[in-house]
């Protein structure tokens, strides 16, 4: 058992503190955040979502959520966003006239909120999507849009990220490398077979340390856990970067510590076995 508690716990949530449904949170990893929120640990789920999908909604344990892969720091207590990096009018529009010409779907997510326009809205069912996301589309409050080319062209503002949830084109792939040799923005992966666009510099691990340096928190004093490429510079920035067993191979060789799997409840499994939480 390490010598003292942390003052941060930061999370990823799919993959990672939630099971693989995507939807629900083991209720030891429940129980264990909410013990380190009542010994005044900071709690904040690190996703690649926006805020209104978060799984589960704002747990009451909850100090701040980074969203977006690190585009916006939500403080839960004040009701507000407080540090975003969002892509550029400008940045948009050029983002938008590479992503274009992919027939895959395209999810925007501006300011706290996921988008999709009006017309894979219409027919989402037939659109071949992670089965989650359905979930969002039906029982959550997308914003859709007439026209991201119109959107994008008249109101480009407040973009945190563009997203293809499931990469079904060889379109796609050469969207990817056209979109990572402008050298403007970040080109990361979740999973295997989805694309996610920010602003350059945009990462899970910056926006933790800008939020750690708002709150006083030395990084010393975190422990991050995740389970994907989009995580890792997260668990290289805090003092301790915890891989879940089911993480991909490149971040549990390069982890420092690891744990259990998500849907063992492997957060939990390491806060009560090193800190006593």
């Amino acid at each position: 058992m390490f010598s003292k508690k942390p003052r941060l716990i930061a999370t990823d949530m799919d993959g990672t503190a939630i099971k693989n449904d995507h939807l629900t949170m083991p209720e030891r990893n429940i129980k264990a955040l909410a013990r380190a929120a009542a010994e005044g640990i900071y709690v904040v789920p690190v996703t690649g979502r926006s805020l209104d999908v978060l799984p589960g909604g704002i747990l009451p344990f909850y100090s701040h959520v980074i969203t977006a892969n690190g585009a916006s720091v939500y403080d839960v207590r004040a009701g507000k966003t407080i540090l975003t990096r969002h892509l550029s009018a400008e940045e948009a529009r050029i983002a938008w006239s590479i992503l274009a010409q992919t027939p895959d779907m395209i999810e925007l997510f501006v300011s706290n909120k996921m988008g999709i326009d009006r017309a894979h809205f219409e027919r989402i069912e037939e659109i071949p999507v992670p089965p989650h996301h359905h979930e969002y589309y039906a029982h959550g409050s997308p914003l859709i849009v007439d026209s991201y080319e119109e959107f994008i062209q008249t109101d480009a503002t407040g973009i945190e990220k563009f997203y293809i949830p499931l990469n079904t084109s060889p379109e796609t792939e050469r969207v990817r490398e056209e979109l990572k040799a402008t050298g403007l923005f970040e080109v990361s992966t979740s999973g295997d077979r989805n694309l996610e666009l920010n602003k350059r510099g945009v990462n899970k691990g910056l926006a933790l340390c800008d939020l750690c340096r708002t709150l006083g928190v030395d990084m010393s004093d975190v422990v991050a856990f995740g389970d994907e490429a989009n995580d890792l510079t997260m668990l290289q920035s805090a003092g301790y970067g915890v891989a879940v067993a089911n993480a991909a191979p490149a971040l549990l060789a390069s982890a420092e510590y690891k744990t259990l799997s998500n849907e063992d409840a492997g957060l939990a499994d390491f806060l009560e076995k090193n800190f006593g939480i």
